[in-house]
Parts: structure tokens; sequence; C-alpha cells
């Protein structure tokens, strides 16, 4: 910190898309497991997936999507973890947006892809670091509802439960959620962004 430095800030411009899109439409029914490019956080978000795997039986896939900046891939991971993954687990590439409609809940590690998903109506589990500071892009804004930071397996499965029925029997709220998320996340266009 020097307090002689003038900082300000800007909104990041790949959020552009998330906000002119439309929100999720919650039909699709998929765990979508987003990494960063991180590799000692990678492994420690699919070993906490892989250890609530009994309580993910609800969902019809598990989507794992890489980091597209990461150095590793699936190979590496299955080596780090030593076992295969079966075949509910589908490793998946490309953009994000194609991937909205059919994600009932993220499952994140270290990535500000988090803030996409929340701005899309999609409730997100966040994996705190053990033994690390956690990077969570979401707590600037407290929502039990759209966001939980997990350190235990029992806090996993309890957000999982709480996902599943809020979706259930408030879908509306997903909607409303997401809205004051964008609100929050996103600055109105301004030229004062690009002033020095």
């Amino acid at each position: 910190f020097i307090k002689d430095v003038q900082v300000g800030y800007s909104p990041p411009f790949r959020y552009a898309s998330v906000v002119s899109g439309p929100l999720a439409d919650h039909r699709g029914n998929n765990l979508l497991v987003l990494l960063t490019i991180d590799f000692r956080n990678t492994v420690h978000v699919i070993q906490a997936l892989l250890k609530v795997e009994p309580h993910l039986e609800s969902f019809d896939r598990i989507l794992i999507k890489l980091h597209p900046a990461s150095c590793f891939d699936e190979k590496d991971l299955v080596a780090a973890l030593g076992q295969n993954f079966s075949d509910r687990y589908e490793f998946i590439n490309g953009r994000l947006e194609q991937y909205i409609d059919k994600t009932s809940v993220g499952f994140c590690g270290a990535t500000g892809t988090a803030v996409e998903l929340v701005m899309k109506g999609i409730p997100v589990i966040t994996i705190g670091e053990p033994h690390l500071l956690t990077l969570d892009f979401l707590s600037c804004k407290k929502d039990q509802d759209m966001w939980q930071l997990c350190f235990s397996y029992e806090d996993i499965i309890g957000a999982l439960n709480h996902f599943k029925i809020l979706r259930k029997e408030r879908p509306e709220d997903l909607i409303r959620k997401a809205n004051e998320f964008r609100e929050f996340f996103i600055a109105q266009p301004s030229e004062k962004y690009w002033e020095n």
C-alpha cells in the first residue's frame, strides 16, 4: 500500500457477454466444475468433489472445465489422484456460455468464472483452501442462496442440498438475485474509466 498512489477500477471486459446475455433457463441438471490455473488448487477441488460423490447422484452429469491457460490436462489429474474418473464425468472445452443452460450448480476453485455463474443465476460452491489464502471473488457480496464458501465435506453437502431445494422451490429467487449480482459487480459504462 502506497498512500500517494491513486487507484481506481474499471469494469472487466470479460464479463460483457455475461451482462448482455440472458440468464440461465434453469432446465439443465449438471454440476459444472470450473478449475483454476493452479494445479495444486485443481487437485484439491477434484479431491473434494470425489469425496462427496455419493451426494452428486441427482445430477445428470459432472462437467469439468480446466482453465484455458492451464499447463496440465485430464491425464495429469488422473496421475495426481491415482484413479480414473467414472463415466459420469466429462471434461469439456469451449466457451463457458455454451454450458450455462446445462448447469444447475457450479463447483469452483479459485476462479473468477464463479462471478459469471452467479450473474447468470447459477448458485456456486467455492472450495476453500485449507492451508493457503482462499481466492474468493464473491466474498464482497454475501448471499448464501447464490454462493457458499466450503472448507469441509459437510459444508459442501449442506450447500448442495440447500441449492437443490432452492432451485426446486424458489427458482424465481435465482433470477432476482442474479440481477442483484449484475448490478453489484458491473459498473455502468462511463468515460471516467478511460481516464488516467
